[in-house]
C-alpha cells in the first residue's frame, strides 16, 4: 500500500498549483477522435496507441489549467490487455502532482473487491476509484484503508435514469446497526440515505460522493448534508450541467468538477489539442468566476 500523506492534502495542492477545481475526463473514444489519429480497420494495438497520442496531446495542452484526470476504464477495457496498456502509458503522461482517478464504478463482495482495490490503488498507483454502493458495506470496505488513497462512492449521477432508483422514497428506514448506519429521518430519497449512511464508514479523508451537476438544488441539498466530503461532480459541459450553478450550489466545499467530451473533442482536425485548451480554460474561468 501507498505510505504517502492524505488524499486530500495531494487534492489541496493539486487545486492551488492550478488555481483550478477542475478534472478532465479521458473518456477517450476511437470514434471520436480527431481524423488525423483515428485508425481505419486496426488492430487492438493500432487502436489502443491512438488513443494514448490522443491522451497525451490532451495532458500535455491541459495539464497547467487543471487538478485531475479521471480516466473511465470502460473506453479501454473493450480492447484487452492493448487497452491496459494505454491506461498504463496514459498514467505515466499525468504529471504526479495530478490527482489521478480511476472511473470504474466497481463494487463486489468483500474478497471480490480487494481485488479491485488491489488492481487501481497499488498496480496502477491511481489516487481514487469511482465505487458503487449497491452491495453494502463490506462490498466498499476493501478500497478503504489504503494510504494516501480515496473512495468516491456513487450516490446522485448525472444521467437521467439516475431517477429509476437513486430517487425512490425510503420508508422508516431503520439504523441499520450493523451497516454503521446513520440515525436517519423517516422518510428520504435512496440518495439521501446512501450519503448519510457511506459517509460514517470512512473519514471524510478516506471517502466522498459523486454527485451530477444536473441536479444543482439536490447538490446544494446534499452539499448541506455533507459539508466536509469531497465531491467528483461529473456533468458540466455535455451532459448539460451548468458551472456557474454547479460552484454556487457546492457553497465552497472541496469538489472536482469533471468534463470530459465538452474539452477532448473540442475540434476534429489538427488543432484538437489546442481547441482542447481553449475549452478547459474557458470551463475553468466560469468555475473561477462562479466561485
Amino acid at each position: 500500500m501507498s505510505t504517502s500523506g492524505k488524499f486530500t492534502e495531494k487534492l489541496r495542492y493539486s487545486q492551488s498549483r492550478s488555481s483550478s477545481v477542475l478534472c478532465i475526463g479521458l473518456d477517450t473514444d476511437v470514434e471520436l477522435l480527431p481524423h488525423a489519429l483515428k485508425p481505419n480497420h486496426a488492430s487492438a494495438e493500432q487502436y489502443t496507441q491512438a488513443m494514448v497520442a490522443f491522451n497525451k496531446a490532451i495532458i500535455a495542452a491541459t495539464c497547467d489549467i487543471c487538478c485531475a484526470y479521471k480516466i473511465n476504464w470502460a473506453f479501454y477495457e473493450p480492447y484487452g490487455a492493448a487497452g491496459m496498456a494505454a491506461i498504463e502509458q496514459t498514467l505515466a503522461a499525468i504529471p504526479a502532482h495530478h490527482v489521478t482517478i480511476a472511473d470504474a464504478k466497481r463494487g463486489d463482495i468483500g474478497n471480490t473487491s480487494k481485488h479491485y482495490a488491489a488492481a487501481f490503488f497499488e498496480h496502477f498507483g491511481c489516487d481514487a476509484v469511482t465505487v458503487t454502493p449497491y452491495m453494502g458495506r463490506d462490498s466498499v470496505e476493501p478500497f478503504l484503508g489504503y494510504s494516501g488513497k480515496f473512495v468516491f462512492v456513487l450516490a446522485l449521477t448525472s444521467n437521467a435514469g439516475s431517477q429509476d432508483f437513486q430517487r425512490l422514497r425510503v420508508v422508516g428506514a431503520d439504523n441499520g446497526t450493523d451497516s454503521g448506519c446513520a440515525e436517519q429521518p423517516p422518510d428520504q430519497q435512496l440518495y439521501e440515505y446512501v450519503l448519510l449512511t457511506a459517509s460514517r464508514w470512512a473519514s471524510a479523508d478516506e471517502l466522498g460522493f459523486v454527485v451530477g451537476a444536473t441536479h444543482p438544488k439536490e447538490l446544494a441539498e446534499i452539499r448541506r448534508s455533507v459539508p466536509n466530503s469531497v465531491l467528483l461532480i461529473p456533468g458540466v459541459g455535455a451532459q448539460g450541467g451548468n458551472a456557474q450553478a454547479t460552484v454556487q450550489a457546492n457553497a465552497g466545499g472541496t469538489a472536482l468538477v469533471n468534463a470530459s467530451r465538452a474539452v477532448l473533442y473540442a475540434s476534429q482536425g489538427t488543432d484538437f489539442d489546442q481547441a482542447a485548451r481553449q475549452a478547459a480554460q474557458t470551463l475553468n474561468t466560469q468555475l473561477q468566476y462562479a466561485a
